[in-house]
């Protein structure tokens, strides 16, 4: 579990990281989106602006080009009467460049194109008029039934008073309605979020366009003091910046909605004071923004996705290289610690024979010589089955058999076993199974027996002379299963917590040099047999205190029946005496010792060097002449599969029935079934275990299920 959260955590970081980068890089991307978008929205504004302006600019100066064209006409003229002078006052009218045109003579009186003659002091436009000796223009409004509106006035007074018949000319007027210049603004364009306004100097609204809400305010300056005015602008300054004819930007909210304003100066020679002013709502903006940002969002996420599936793909790819380095150093290791583990039995092996040799006559010497060879060999053993047993857990294979199996016998057997190994290092040994309520189980016996074993042994191994080892057994019987408990505790050297963090991996042992030999598979094994037995198994350990493991396995109750049959199955012994069996083995040393042990039983043997001889020799021999075949597999001319086959498909009376059991090296399942799907009964591995070997002729006889 450590270890799983060691490897999670870089990885978890790696993840954050990529997620912060891209949090990071969506921020600024969202920030760059806002500026541009900004930049281009306000370069909008001044290329609308300048539009509008430049519309309104060149709308005036053709009203000043078609006035400046009449008082040069009339200033040319040296006999100019007044009906001339209406006549060409009623031509502009009529072409539209101007509503009204009035001709004011040097005595006040003034007279319309259509010859209306009036006094200056009824004009509502006289003070501009007077007032200014140069061209000017100006707004007024006018109440009057027939023109009520509000107009724009253009005026020029001439240099030298005209005489045109009876009157002395000395200006011209000409009056042009506001709408005009309306009709030129087109800043509705952003969806009627736009407003154009222009205005005097003093902020009084000359003209605007037709979105803009004149119930508002006539005063645009007014109006922006009822508003929440951003960024540190203020309306002194605004007033400041258009006295001084400058080009301002600013922001400001109302009614929790804000907007963008350009004020842009007219500058003109005729209009001075004039502004252009643009305001638009930043919902233009956020309506463009939120658009791109969601569709970014989506791009953002996407990449974000790829990235991380990528992230995770490499990760993995890296983890499972150093997973790979670390599993070939430590295969390395243990192949180095296993050269060393399998020839140190070899070697003993090897001197006790030399020794036996030199030893003849002694019969006791002889007699310690065995039993260490068979201790030996017994060792060596146990490391190759560790081996194999690895190999077919990592390859899917490992497979249990259960059987109806008394558990308080099994552990009597068990402790039968280390009891002498115990008694050696003088250690107090004890197995306590009167918490057992149910003694007949169904389990696979060998590997329960594996797994005590396996984690008693070591304990016994680690525990220095003197020490405890113990053994308690406690049931829980629920719904027809005997839940079983299995405490294995000893006062030895303890583990260090770090070791405990690894000591379910494969290959692990503890650095401790004077206790260190063995595969360090033991564990790992126990650990993949309970879970397979759908159990627990859990270890608590403290350094110089000891070790406890508690190991948890629900066993099935076995049933009556299946109970009788057993305890029957035990109490009827069946003699395989007499039997002939065939033999066939192409290793002479491996057939010496299987036809010498049933030649001890009182079997009666008959050898084949290969597989084509035993099928030849079977052949051969009578109906009922053989009880029994032991086929080797791996032999030279025909193997033990074909070899098989054969005897099943041939003519001979017994070829259906007689029982077949393999002896092979091979010790995986796919094996054992390749063996009986060539028609075999059986299969037994090597190195051979005679016991079991007897005992399975046995069984075969009294026609049990093997």
């Amino acid at each position: 579990m450590h270890q799983k959260k060691v490897r999670i955590l870089p990885l978890s970081i790696l993840i954050i990281s990529v997620l912060c980068f891209l949090s990071v890089g969506y921020w600024i991307y969202q920030k760059s989106v806002r500026n541009v978008i900004y930049a281009t929205t306000l370069s909008f504004m001044k290329q609308i602006a300048d539009h509008d302006r430049q519309n309104m600019l060149n709308q005036m100066s053709g009203k000043w080009l078609a006035l400046t064209t009449i008082t040069n006409r009339v200033d040319a003229a040296r006999e100019y009467t007044m009906d001339e002078a209406f006549e060409d006052l009623k031509l502009n009218v009529v072409s539209g460049t101007f509503r009204r045109l009035y001709l004011v003579t040097e005595q006040g009186v003034v007279y319309s194109h259509t010859a209306l003659k009036t006094s200056l002091e009824d004009m509502a436009w006289k003070d501009d008029y007077l007032n200014s000796e140069a061209p000017f223009a100006g707004i007024f409004r006018e109440s009057s039934r027939e023109h009520w509106g509000e107009y724009v006035v253009y005026g020029v007074r001439l240099s030298e008073p005209v005489r045109c018949g009876e009157e002395s000319v000395a200006g011209i007027v000409g009056l042009v309605p506001i709408s005009a210049i309306s009709e030129q603004m087109r800043l509705e364009s952003f969806d009627q979020m736009g407003v154009t306004v222009v205005m005097q100097s003093n902020g009084e609204i000359i003209t605007s366009s037709t979105v803009y809400d004149s119930n508002i305010s006539n005063n645009y300056l007014n109006f922006l003091e009822s508003t929440q005015l951003q960024e540190g602008c203020t309306r002194e300054g605004i007033q400041s910046g258009i006295q001084n004819g400058e080009q301002q930007l600013f922001r400001f909210s109302v009614d929790g909605e804000s907007f963008y304003t350009l004020i842009e100066p007219l500058k003109d020679d005729y209009h001075s004071g004039w502004n252009l002013v643009v305001q638009l709502s930043d919902r233009v903006t956020t309506d463009q923004v939120q658009r791109l940002l969601m569709q970014s969002l989506v791009f953002f996420v996407l990449i974000g996705i790829v990235c991380l599936f990528v992230v995770i793909f490499i990760y993995r790819k890296i983890d499972e290289v150093k997973t790979l380095r670390i599993v070939e150093q430590t295969k390395t290791s243990f192949l180095a610690n296993m050269s060393h583990e399998i020839r140190t039995p070899l070697n003993g092996i090897s001197g006790l024979c030399y020794l036996m040799q030199e030893n003849m006559d002694d019969k006791e010497k002889l007699t310690e010589y065995l039993q260490k060879t068979v201790a030996s060999t017994a060792f060596l053993k146990d490391i190759i089955n560790d081996v194999l047993d690895m190999s077919k857990i990592e390859s899917g294979q490992l497979e249990l058999i259960y059987r109806n199996i008394d558990l308080n016998g099994l552990l009597s057997e068990v402790e039968t076993l280390l009891e002498t190994q115990a008694r050696h290092k003088q250690i107090d040994f004890t197995v306590n199974t009167q918490g057992i309520k149910q003694k007949w189980i169904a389990g696979d016996p060998i590997r329960i027996k594996q797994i005590l074993m396996n984690i008693l042994g070591n304990a016994i191994k680690f525990t220095p002379e003197g020490g405890k080892v113990s053994l308690n057994a406690i049931q829980t019987l629920k719904n027809g299963t005997a839940v079983t408990t299995f405490v294995i505790a000893d006062n030895g050297c303890g583990m260090s917590p770090e070791f405990l963090t690894r000591i379910w991996l494969p290959f692990e042992q503890e650095n401790r040099k004077i206790y260190k030999n063995g595969t360090g598979l033991g564990t790992t094994i126990s650990k993949t047999l309970v879970e397979k037995m759908q159990g627990s198994i859990s270890v608590e350990s403290k350094p110089e205190q000891g070790t406890a493991f508690t190991i948890t396995i629900p066993f099935p109750i076995s049933k009556e029946r299946d109970i009788l049959r057993e305890r029957g199955g035990r109490e009827t012994a069946v003699s395989i005496r007499d039997k002939h069996i065939l033999v066939a083995e192409d290793n002479e040393l491996n057939r010496m010792i299987v036809t010498t042990v049933l030649e001890n039983e009182g079997c009666i043997l008959t050898e084949a060097v290969n597989g084509k001889e035993a099928v030849d020799i079977f052949e051969a021999g009578e109906a009922g002449f053989f009880d029994l075949i032991l086929m080797d597999i791996q032999m030279p001319e025909m193997d033990g599969y074909e070899a098989a086959r054969r005897i099943r498909q041939s003519s001979h009376p017994d070829a259906k029935t007689i029982t077949i059991i393999a002896v092979t090296a091979n010790a995986f399942q796919e094996d054992l079934d390749r063996a009986l799907a060539a028609g075999m009964n059986d299969a037994v591995t090597k190195p051979l275990d005679v016991a079991a070997l007897i005992d399975k002729i046995s069984r075969i006889e009294k026609g049990e299920q093997i």
